[in-house]
């Protein structure tokens, strides 16, 4: 019977065009190519003392607010009251003032573009202390939060062994900071910055403890890096306003100057245009409203927070990104309860190094092993591949068969569909199985020769049956420009070598001894000190066809005036179907035939006969089978069953005797 096919109801459509954590609206800030924004930052304090005191003047000091910097522009101001303007403070003075309360109003238009720094080519590490300028040796020294001790430096230390890059270096830091410190809205963390030796120790906290931590280890390798603060945008539900204070890091990249990374939300080596910059500083903590005053004995400045409140003027047109997805599934049609892998191809299309997030959409009846984020780094024009392992549910319902589509997808709307199913009975994947796949793989990528040899393999049909042995016809190719000696080829322990040209092709086949009923897929290598390639060839292996003669209703005695039924049961004992079939029911001389094209089910024959179609005595009804299979082999089965003819008469007996001589 054929089943029925269902579409499982998921939510892969609004997970294609929406990160998490982010709402259809809010993500055209984060792909804009600039917003313009006018945040305004708020404060007041309170002049306390005796009446008629004399109070000479009041200072504050402001240093958070919007600054100039190559991706913001500051196009209006407005300050009330009027300030004394430094480049990194402004000086609100108030000369002989009264008692009470004393508000202060920064308002800024700022144009901030969506434009990331474009560091195209290697930084060599560890960083040559030539090349970091005198003035920025203290964002290499540990401060006050922003603290070293043994445990960041191993750590940092383990992260950074062996590589080259500092880009790499400090992505590595990045991603690790994110993935292992916990975002934490606890008290302590919230009242005043931890220290980062504190956050080492206890895995969490704000965004400030996660930058001075990424700060920290990246200081231990000899990293400038320094603390920025500032204003930015989320819509976590966590926060009742959407624009607050926060904190991110630039890190020094000789011949690129400061670069930022924002280990709280994942942007390494860019930020998104909702931050606008206001202090930067070597540590953390730092103050960032000072009060003086000149007065009489008995007066007191007590000073409030800053307030921050952001509108958005201007939304610019979608940033165009410089990137492709391409996401495939390892195998299309699976058991329930079996392992499967998404397989995404990342595409730099830009001449600069881009670190990406990448998610693969959650879907019903279908889990991951480790999570759907994937974070990836690109260098210029690189192309790497993700790998996510799922699991299908397996109580799944057997009358069903099942698509689960999936996408992958980043923060930009980039995104790739693919899709599987699910079907009862289909070939079960283990996971030891996919990690061997996945595996092969990764050896692939590392091997950089392996994408100039092309592997294919396929068998010469997609069905056998159990007494056949199936044959793996493949075809290698070489599309580079070294010569392929003593090449390893193997199917399992069956291995040849093989010599292969500069842009030579040539075929090989294997043959299959060991295989198993059902779905059956063969892994074919090619290998040598440069390259590792493999490929892989499906084909479905049946049973023999078979009819076997099941129950069986009859008269064991009739008489001459009787009519009768002979019935049978014919039971398909096979996955594979008979085909062609022929069946002979005989009653001493007189067959009754059925022919069948194939025999998909179980069938049951119903045969009337009569009396006078027997003989004297005992008789055989003969039942006789004839089918094949889908190569033509031809096979039978024959049976017998009793019955007597009872107290004939002598007439009827004589027209018995007459009917054997015709």
């Amino acid at each position: 019977m054929m089943k029925k096919i269902q579409l499982l109801p998921i939510l892969v459509f609004l997970l294609v065009f929406m990160p998490p954590a982010y709402a259809d609206d809010d993500f055209w800030f984060y792909k804009s190519s600039y917003l313009m924004l006018q945040p305004t930052i708020t404060t007041y304090f309170h002049i306390e003392g005796k009446p008629n005191v004399r109070i000479e003047y009041v200072i504050a000091n402001i240093s958070f607010f919007p600054k100039q910097t190559n991706t913001q522009g500051i196009l209006e101001s407005y300050y009330e009251p009027v300030p004394k303007i430094d480049k990194d403070v402004l000086s609100f003075i108030w000369n002989g003032p009264s008692l009470g309360k004393k508000e202060i109003t920064i308002t800024n238009l700022v144009r901030i573009q969506n434009t990331p720094p474009k560091v195209n080519r290697k930084v060599g590490f560890p960083l040559k202390e030539e090349d970091i300028p005198g003035e920025y040796e203290v964002f290499t020294e540990p401060s006050e939060i922003i603290d070293v001790n043994s445990r960041i430096i191993g750590i940092a230390s383990e992260l950074a062994s062996g590589e080259d890059d500092a880009f790499v270096v400090v992505d590595k830091i990045a991603d690790w900071v994110n993935t292992n410190i916990l975002y934490n809205l606890s008290t302590i963390t919230v009242e005043a910055s931890q220290k980062s030796s504190w956050v080492i120790e206890h895995r969490e906290g704000v965004c400030d403890e996660l930058t001075s931590l990424f700060i920290s280890m990246l200081r231990s390798l000899g990293i400038p890096a320094r603390f920025v603060s500032g204003i930015s945008y989320t819509n976590l539900d966590i926060f009742k306003n959407k624009w607050g204070a926060h904190g991110w890091a630039e890190v020094y990249f000789p011949g690129y100057g400061w670069i930022p990374f924002d280990v709280t939300y994942g942007e390494y080596g860019w930020v998104d245009p909702t931050h606008i910059v206001s202090k930067t500083a070597d540590d953390a903590g730092k103050f960032t409203s000072q009060y003086i005053w000149k007065a009489e004995n008995g007066i007191s400045v007590k000073a409030n927070g800053l307030d921050t409140d952001v509108k958005v003027v201007e939304i610019g047109p979608q940033k165009i990104p410089f990137f492709t997805i391409s996401a495939y599934v390892l195998e299309e049609e699976v058991d329930f309860g079996s392992y499967n892998l998404v397989i995404g191809k990342i595409k730099n299309l830009a001449d600069y190094y881009q670190s990406l997030d990448v998610y693969l959409s959650q879907t019903t009846r279908l889990s991951f092993i480790d999570g759907s984020k994937r974070h990836v780094l690109l260098k210029p024009n690189e192309e790497k591949s993700l790998y996510w392992i799922m699991r299908v549910d397996d109580d799944l319902d057997k009358d069903y068969m099942y698509t689960f589509p999936v996408s992958a997808y980043t923060i930009e709307n980039v995104t790739s569909v693919v899709s599987f199913m699910a079907v009862d009975d289909a070939r079960h994947y283990s996971l030891d199985y996919i990690n061997s796949s996945l595996m092969q793989s990764r050896v692939e990528e590392k091997l950089v020769y392996s994408r100039n040899v092309k592997l294919e393999c396929e068998s010469e049909k997609k069905e056998y049956y159990e007494y056949e042995k199936p044959l793996i016809m493949c075809v290698m190719k070489n599309t580079g420009n070294v010569f392929l000696k003593n090449m390893r080829i193997c199917m399992k322990d069956e291995c040849m070598e093989k010599n292969l040209g500069i842009t030579e092709e040539k075929e090989f086949n294997f043959t299959v001894h060991d295989k198993e009923m059902g779905e059956n897929e063969v892994k074919i290598t090619a290998s040598d000190e440069d390259v590792s390639k493999s490929a892989y060839a499906d084909f479905n292996v049946l049973d023999k066809p078979e009819i076997v003669l099941g129950d069986v209703e009859y008269p064991f005695n009739a008489t001459y005036e009787g009519d009768y039924a002979f019935k049978i049961d014919l039971k398909k004992a096979s996955k594979s179907e008979p085909l062609d079939v022929d069946i002979s029911v005989k009653f001493h001389r007189t067959p009754v035939n059925f022919h069948f094209g194939n025999m998909s089910n179980n069938k049951r024959l119903d045969v009337s006969f009569e009396g006078s179609d027997l003989t004297v005595g005992r008789n055989n009804i003969t039942v006789s089978i004839s089918y094949k299979d889908k190569n033509g082999k031809q096979y039978s089965l024959e049976s017998r069953y009793g019955l007597n003819l009872i107290e004939p008469k002598w007439w009827q007996k004589m027209m018995i005797f007459i009917r054997t001589l015709f």
